[in-house]
């Protein structure tokens, strides 16, 4: 879809791709940083 975008100068296409594509990452990273917490206790902050 990006891709398509871009070829296409779709630029609301790139962004909603774009914006979509970090609101993932940083839920991910969230729940990575969350899940480790659980697992590692020594991680946890007092």
């Amino acid at each position: 879809m990006a891709l398509d975008g871009v070829v296409g100068s779709d630029l609301p296409m790139v962004l909603g791709v774009v914006t979509v594509a970090a609101i993932f990452i940083v839920l991910a990273n969230l729940v990575v940083d969350i899940l480790y917490g659980i697992v590692d206790p020594r991680v946890r902050h007092s």
